[in-house]
């Protein structure tokens, strides 16, 4: 019986050890300290058990925008301004070294607060910024805190990534304190996993049928989804909130249900908000009819780029039905997919519900993000841009075993938001200038040969006119020249 304690304890042991280092491995995004060994050593893993690993792992979050090469680890070296530790205003120009491999890949690092994380980001990547690292103002867990867009952060190609209060001020600290053979000897890792569950990467997207972002995205990505075809499973998501307590106006125009049912996006000139919720609905019943029973992947894509095309983000039901006819679809039956989710033909009594939007409301405080527009890949928020190449990368690295379209993106050793920045070598110097100096010869002689001509012809010119004033004047005094 000791015996079988003891083996028992042994392998409790193992599985809690087992457990802890996997609780490890899994984490969504994080920072490595590579070296020096006495900076890694300030930083420490700690799991629900009782270990503790010394491995210079820094916990962090993505930011909501800029390019999030997943499936990538990008190593460099850190900077930072003591006199612009907000980043707020330009960040002055460095002359960032190079790794053993020539590659220019800085990190640089700046504190939260004073203006938006949009700002800091594009100040860092206009000095040529390759990975952005924001301090947190507390040491609330990071992943909870999104370092969202404020609306001017299209373009932004850089990944940025927010860590907590107290690694920062460590980073900081060695830097300030360390000497300069330790500070060049800092290398540090930005790691950006997916989870890897299986061969195939199911992805939900967040949004509403009146969000021009999100239609924009479905109709680019169409094409994507299906070279991907049965590795991927695709569901769209609709997203709907409730006031029962808003004002008897508002609820007429964008609620159901005395306000159990609204539509995120409130009424305006061009359409209320219960026609977005009609069209959400009717939007589900179409991807049930064709993606989930018909097994068709590309009805659904079609309508979406169809209403977006010729109606944009103002989808109504004369919209609708004009998509349903193009497409050859059944009206009446997506239509009665919709008056059927609802319990009883009284839209209006409090006591009504709709199945649909209650399964989606559900869904959303499970494994919701909390914004739209919004993607999830294998129960995992999407971070990043939503534009096409971006979340294509994103679900590449979330395969198991990556398809063959997706091995060139996976396996390159540079993400494409990293410049390649090459020198020009003195030789390609010394072409220019020889190139520049043989063309401003050929201009000149060019030149002065046209200016020879142009002088030789007006020389003729005089030359024909003076003879021809001299036979003038020879006739009028005696009809020929005079001859000595």
């Amino acid at each position: 019986m000791g015996k079988f304690t003891q083996n028992y304890s042994t392998l409790m042991c193992s599985v809690a050890l087992l457990s802890c280092l996997l609780n490890i491995s899994l984490s969504e995004a994080r920072l490595q300290i590579m070296s020096p060994v006495n900076l890694q050593s300030k930083f420490i893993s700690k799991s629900h058990c009782v270990f503790i690993f010394i491995d210079g792992t820094i916990p962090a979050s993505y930011a909501n925008f800029g390019y999030i090469p997943y499936g990538h680890s990008i190593i460099g070296k850190i900077y930072y301004d003591e006199n612009n530790l907000k980043g707020c205003n330009e960040l002055q120009k460095i002359q960032f070294s190079t790794d053993q491999d020539g590659d220019i890949t800085p990190f640089y690092i700046l504190e939260r607060g004073d203006c938006s994380f949009v700002k800091k980001v594009r100040n860092m990547e206009n000095i040529g910024v390759a990975v952005g690292i924001i301090i947190n103002d507390s040491d609330d867990d990071v992943n909870n805190i999104v370092l969202s867009d404020d609306g001017t952060g299209g373009g932004l190609r850089i990944p940025t990534m927010l860590i907590g209060q107290t690694e920062g001020k460590k980073l900081l600290d060695f830097m300030r304190r360390g000497t300069q053979q330790e500070i060049d000897q800092i290398a540090i890792m930005a790691e950006f996993k997916m989870d890897k569950p299986d061969d195939r990467v199911e992805y939900d997207l967040w949004f509403t049928s009146s969000s021009d972002r999100a239609l924009d995205f479905i109709s680019d990505f169409k094409e994507y989804d299906q070279k991907f075809g049965e590795k991927v499973l695709f569901t769209p998501h609709y997203v709907f909130w409730k006031c029962p307590y808003c004002e008897t106006a508002y609820l007429k125009n964008d609620c159901y249900s005395k306000g159990k049912y609204c539509a995120v996006e409130a009424s305006n000139n061009d359409i209320k908000g219960r026609e977005i919720i009609l069209e959400d609905l009717r939007q589900v019943c179409l991807y049930k009819h064709t993606y989930e029973e018909q097994q068709d992947r590309l009805t659904w894509w079609k309508y979406i780029e169809h209403v977006h095309q010729n109606c944009y983000n103002v989808i109504n039901e004369d919209c609708s039905k004009s998509a349903h006819d193009k497409l050859g679809l059944d009206f009446l039956k997506t239509q009665g997919c919709v008056i059927n989710s609802f319990s009883s033909n009284d839209w209006e009594s409090p006591d009504t519900v709709n199945h649909i939007i209650d399964n989606e409301i559900q869904y959303w405080k499970d494994y919701g993000s909390g914004v739209f527009p919004s993607i999830v890949i294998n129960n995992r928020t999407y971070r990043g841009q939503i534009e096409s190449l971006a979340v294509f990368n994103a679900l590449c690295s979330g395969f198991a075993t990556p398809p063959r379209m997706c091995q060139n993106l996976l396996n390159s050793n540079q993400p494409d938001f990293i410049p390649i920045q090459d020198g020009i070598k003195p030789g390609v110097i010394v072409l220019i200038v020889v190139g520049l100096i043989l063309i401003n010869v050929i201009i000149v002689y060019c030149f002065r040969r046209h200016a020879k001509r142009e002088m030789q012809g007006e020389m003729q010119m005089q030359i024909e006119s003076a003879v021809s004033q001299y036979f003038a004047l020879s006739q009028k005094d005696g009809g020929r020249p005079y001859v000595k």
